[in-house]
């Protein structure tokens, strides 16, 4: 099959070809207030891309075989040639690169009974729900083009994130934490610890005094610093959107955006950074990103098309989730570097609010406002963290909050795990920095 592959697409007449081969297992485990569910599926398939005049064709199939992958290839040779978009791609030299294929067997029924063990450790007073979901994930791909590049790799990582809910008399409150790691299952950390500390948690989030109004000096810890700048620097920097004039970043290359101590990186090689990749969907070498160089933009994320279309090099963040999926820009691991500030410079304030943990929030990148809610927050006052606050948010816009950082700790922690939903597609991500503490943003 594959040797058929490469001589039919020899012989088509077109501004470049690639084409991506995949083969997945997933197993996936929930256990929901004491109900197992156990999915385990697998998918091989095939997707291609032709350039023809300017114009993109794509088509992909979930059947490796002779007859398929001849339509796919009638269908987007006929695609590309509906009509002229224009588009160019920057050019890329011929890459080599070949991972050791490797399966992983997992013990089922011992992850079955761990985690049903684990939910009884969170059973007890005030705990209405409870929620577990293990995934594991498994991929091997083959990239090949008609630069001659040939790169084969595999993708494993498994994530592990608890959900539990509380009630005392009229307030709710919820707990979900995460984490996720490349590789073997077995190197998730303790998740009995991680269950016990999330029980803990969301039954201390029932006595926390309700979150104050009104504009104030805060400390975000490196979660909440990992996901704004995942979300309100990462996306803005994305250069599909900025092409679509959807970014408040368009236009500002040299310009000072920020404080002088901030920079802002994208990275495919961070010390578990669950965003690490070597090469991306498009046979390019993954290479880390500056986007923002001591409070001055300095640089885009960028896909062959973008790249060309800017006059830009090129970054490796073109990323698919799947074989079935058009490569798009995409983040890796996004993170705010760190600064020269101690702990105890950072907290250093009469009063204030520490928050931990993102719980979720928006972002417009146009205008660069957001919107971005804590798991959890505390007071600080005279640099003590004091009594917790519960429901806490904080909102602003992305250009005023560069600027009113005041301090930019020593410490660094790049192992942020979360999953970026963009056009419909789905993939990995990682974000992380310090802690840092900002001046008069809005409180809710």
């Amino acid at each position: 099959m594959y040797d058929y592959i490469i001589q039919k697409l020899d012989t088509i007449k077109c501004d470049y070809w690639d084409i991506r081969l995949e083969d997945t297992n997933t197993l996936s485990l929930n256990l929901e207030n004491s109900e197992f569910k156990v999915q385990k599926n697998y998918y091989e398939g095939l997707g291609i891309r032709i350039l023809n005049q300017g114009s993109w064709g794509f088509a992909s199939i979930n059947q490796l075989n002779k007859s398929s992958f001849d339509e796919a290839l009638c269908h987007a040779i006929r695609l590309s040639k509906i009509k002229s978009n224009k588009i160019q791609i920057n050019k890329y030299k011929k890459q080599k690169y070949k991972d050791k294929r490797k399966d992983i067997e997992i013990d089922l029924e011992v992850w079955t009974n761990r985690l049903k063990k684990i939910e009884k450790i969170t059973k007890g007073k005030y705990i209405i729900s409870t929620a577990f979901n293990l995934i594991h994930k498994d991929t091997y791909s083959i990239f090949l083009n008609s630069e001659g590049s040939s790169i084969s790799q595999k993708d494993n990582f498994s994530y592990c994130g608890p959900r539990i809910i509380a009630k005392k008399g009229k307030i709710l409150q919820s707990w979900t934490d995460r984490q996720g790691k490349l590789g073997i299952i077995e190197k998730l950390d303790n998740l009995e610890d991680m269950a016990i500390n999330a029980k803990n948690k969301v039954i201390n989030l029932l006595n926390a005094k309700p979150c104050p109004k009104g504009i104030q000096n805060v400390i975000l810890d490196p979660q909440m610093v990992g996901v704004f700048c995942h979300e309100a620097i990462g996306h803005a920097a994305e250069a599909d959107i900025i092409s679509k004039g959807d970014s408040i970043l368009e236009k500002l290359i040299g310009k000072q955006i920020g404080n002088n101590e901030v920079t802002i990186i994208d990275s495919p090689n961070e010390k578990n950074g669950f965003g690490n990749i070597n090469y991306d969907s498009e046979g390019v070498k993954a290479k880390k990103v500056v986007i923002i160089k001591k409070g001055i933009v300095n640089s885009f994320l960028h896909s062959r098309e973008t790249s060309k279309k800017s006059n830009e090099k090129l970054t490796g963040n073109a990323r698919a989730s799947n074989y079935n999926n058009f490569p798009i820009v995409r983040m890796r691991n996004t993170v705010m570097l760190p600064g020269k500030h101690s702990k105890e410079d950072v907290f250093d304030l009469k009063t204030g609010v520490y928050l931990k943990g993102m719980k979720g929030g928006q972002v417009k990148t146009l205008d660069g406002k957001f919107m971005f809610a804590a798991r959890e927050a505390y007071n600080i006052k005279n640099g003590e963290i004091q009594e917790q606050l519960r429901d806490v948010s904080i909102s602003g816009n992305i250009t005023n909050t560069l600027y009113h950082i005041e301090a930019i700790g020593k410490d660094y922690d790049p192992t942020g795990v979360g999953f970026c939903g963009k056009d419909g597609q789905s993939i990995r991500a990682g974000d992380g920095g310090p802690h840092i503490r900002i001046k008069n943003i809005l409180l809710g």
